[in-house]
């Protein structure tokens, strides 16, 4: 983005500030999965930090196995 990359660093703070907004999804690369891949984010809290949750594509088997946990996912469709 050189445009982005020229403009003054306030501005920069500024257009990503007005942004981002809770609900939106995020699709970044994730080094900390095995494999490591692409995953898609919910954006859940902008303050004092943010903090997201990580969507995936299917249920971990542990948690699949175990109705008690299995009645706890929640599908999202984007």
């Amino acid at each position: 983005m050189p445009l982005f990359d020229d403009m003054p660093p306030e501005l920069q703070d500024q257009l990503i500030e007005d942004a981002i907004q809770i609900g939106n999804v995020l699709k970044l690369f994730c080094d900390f999965t095995r494999p490591p891949k692409d995953k898609r984010l919910i954006l859940v809290s902008v303050n004092p930090l943010i903090a997201v949750f990580l969507i995936n594509s299917t249920i971990n088997t542990f948690i699949a196995n175990r109705p008690s946990l299995n009645a706890s996912q929640i599908h999202y469709f984007s």
